[in-house]
């Protein structure tokens, strides 16, 4: 088994791939937004604030519908941007009014998601602007899904290790890794001399490398085992 291609158009691929399947949920977020701040105006009392509460409220609705079907990192940032506004809204409204202060923990919670989506606007912005080859984003695509619904008794090319509070899986091919965070976002496609994993003095502990992933990890014996007898066969030619 072993990546046929080029690797850095691999690793391209990949990142692009997490990318946009990590911009969904991101307008899911703006949809859930919109409709809760559609109510609230709905519930309201005809106010001017209602009234604007109610316009961002269908923006940030027919923006996450859109960017749904279209997701790209400058509908993140203006979702940071709108959901920023409502949180200085609600939190303006709490002190002139003198409401609950349960009117505090939403306006947190909005500018808290605000926060995320800048935060993760450069990423998004890096890799989705850089889009690679569709014959590659459809080979990482169905790979990655195959990573991450694989198990360890599934084959000796199945190779997991826990890293920065992270479990990592990946399969080990002829020619290249490629790791996944099962639970999170990270991916790391790397060509075979550039992957390592080396023993520490506690059995469990390993440096690993990845690619440009550095770090001390945690690895079953069984999971290390693999990885050390996948370093011992001699490097396979990438088929091109």
């Amino acid at each position: 088994m072993a990546l046929t291609g080029d690797i850095a158009e691999f690793r391209k691929a990949a990142n692009f791939v997490m990318v946009r399947n990590r911009l969904r949920p991101a307008s899911k977020g703006g949809i859930f937004w919109g409709i809760l701040t559609i109510l609230a105006a709905v519930l309201g009392k005809g106010t001017v604030t209602d009234l604007l509460l109610g316009l961002l409220g269908a923006f940030l609705l027919v923006k996450g519908i859109w960017s749904l079907a279209r997701p790209s990192a400058v509908g993140v940032a203006i979702n940071g941007v709108v959901i920023a506004a409502l949180g200085a809204i609600n939190l303006g409204v709490m002190i002139a009014k003198h409401l609950s202060p349960s009117w505090l923990v939403l306006s947190v919670l909005q500018v808290h998601y605000a926060y995320q989506n800048f935060r993760d606007y450069g990423l998004f912005r890096r890799w989705a602007g850089q889009k690679p080859r569709e014959d590659y984003v459809e080979v990482m695509k169905r790979l990655l899904a195959d990573i991450r619904n694989s198990r360890a008794a599934d084959g000796e090319y199945v190779v997991e290790f826990v890293a920065q509070r992270q479990l990592w899986r990946g399969w080990v091919m002829e020619n290249a890794a490629v790791f996944v965070s099962v639970k999170g976002w990270g991916v790391r496609v790397a060509a075979r001399d550039q992957v390592g994993f080396r023993r520490a003095a506690d059995a469990r502990k390993v440096t690993v490398r990845v690619g440009d992933l550095s770090a001390n990890a945690t690895m079953k014996p069984e999971m290390l085992r693999r990885a050390e007898a996948w370093q011992s066969q001699p490097a396979a030619a990438a088929p091109v």
